[in-house]
């Protein structure tokens, strides 16, 4: 007889004296490293147990033997096309950390599987953010499986993530802005980057996400963003201050925004490549670094964050009198609870640009 393929399901014969002995069971599942069979129906006969069979794989899923890996490049054909590319860049991001499930069958994965690498996730230190990005991953993989009937029950809805505790952040000092830009004039260090930071609010993922295409030289502004409805595809005027160096940033001739260039090969064949910037790189190579160097810290000795620069951002904003709604808009926040605020005002590109030139040089503001 002719082998099965593959996730097929196998015929069995039960032991003991019993009216319907044959028995269809579905394709196996691994559960925890046990490997286990479903009873999906018992019959008389063999031949019944057959017919059943074929029937039960024509009405399933073409999907219904994936493995997460399949599912993931099967949904992210469509699903890439519908969000930034700063969103992509998220998923891409929360889907490494996915790893350990890359050759489990859909079907068979459940809550406890995705919980944990989440809780690996925490041991290892990992932000609330990265952990609930995995989060939002797997709901979305699962709902794309549920479309297909390869699982009827969203398991990663009930994958539970630690506390998010908020540390208190300090939002730098105008004459600590004022030593970065000094230093973004030499070109020292990773200063224009940080300065970058500080005069459009991005987080910094955002900000390490954006690509060329990005943006529009003709208004002079970028449009990204990802976290939240609010946050998504917000456009974010280029400040007066920085277009230099924003402009410097467009001719890195790659697609990403913000690259470094690296040394590959050996002697005599070595040559220099422009890749994208990680935000480990970032964090541990430009951020903190360039801050050492200037001396630039936290008023009890700690260091600054890169989501230091948001806060400095707002804080500008709201002590150089930015419209409330402007700086909501552009940071990517919720406008406000009230329907007003919600469905009635509209703030134009023009609010934006004026707005976020408020916040003038702070050479400026000190002669």
């Amino acid at each position: 007889m002719k082998r099965n393929p593959n996730g097929y399901g196998t015929i069995t014969k039960l032991s003991g004296n019993r009216a319907r002995p044959y028995a269809f069971l579905a394709p196996a599942t691994k559960v925890k490293g046990k490997v286990k069979r479903e009873v999906i129906e018992c019959f008389e006969t063999e031949r019944e147990a057959r017919i059943f069979q074929a029937e039960w794989n024509t009405a399933h899923s073409p999907k219904f033997n994936h493995t997460l890996q399949k599912l993931y490049e099967d949904w992210n054909k469509r699903g890439f096309t519908k969000v930034s590319k700063s969103t992509v860049n998220c998923y891409k991001a929360a889907w490494k950390y996915m790893e350990p499930l890359y050759n489990e069958k859909v079907r068979g994965i459940r809550t406890g599987h995705f919980q944990d690498i989440i809780d690996d996730m925490e041991e290892q230190g990992l932000s609330f953010s990265t952990m609930h990005n995995v989060k939002v991953l797997a709901g979305i993989l699962e709902k794309y499986a549920m479309q297909y009937d390869v699982i009827n029950k969203n398991y990663a809805e009930f994958i539970e993530l630690p506390e998010n505790k908020t540390e208190e952040r300090e939002a730098m000092t105008e004459e600590q802005v004022k030593k970065l830009e000094e230093a973004a004039k030499e070109n020292f260090m990773y200063s224009r980057l940080i300065l970058i930071l500080i005069y459009t609010g991005w987080r910094i993922n955002e900000f390490l996400g954006l690509t060329v295409k990005d943006y529009d030289p003709e208004t002079k502004a970028f449009t990204g963003g990802l976290k939240t409805d609010y946050g998504k595809n917000r456009i974010v005027p280029v400040h007066s201050t920085i277009q230099p160096y924003v402009d410097e940033l467009l001719q890195s001739g790659i697609e990403q925004l913000v690259t470094r260039k690296v040394e590959k090969g050996r002697a005599p064949n070595k040559y220099i490549e422009t890749i994208p910037m990680t935000l480990k790189y970032f964090r541990n190579d430009c951020f903190y670094p360039t801050l050492e160097e200037l001396g630039i810290m936290q008023t009890d000795g700690s260091n600054f964050t890169p989501h230091s620069t948001r806060h400095t951002f707002a804080t500008l904003g709201h002590k150089y009198e930015v419209p409330e709604l402007v700086l909501k808009k552009i940071l990517g926040h919720s406008p406000g609870k009230g329907v007003t605020e919600k469905t009635y005002i509209h703030i134009d590109f023009q609010q934006l640009r004026d707005g976020i030139e408020k916040i003038r040089p702070i050479e400026e503001k000190t002669e």
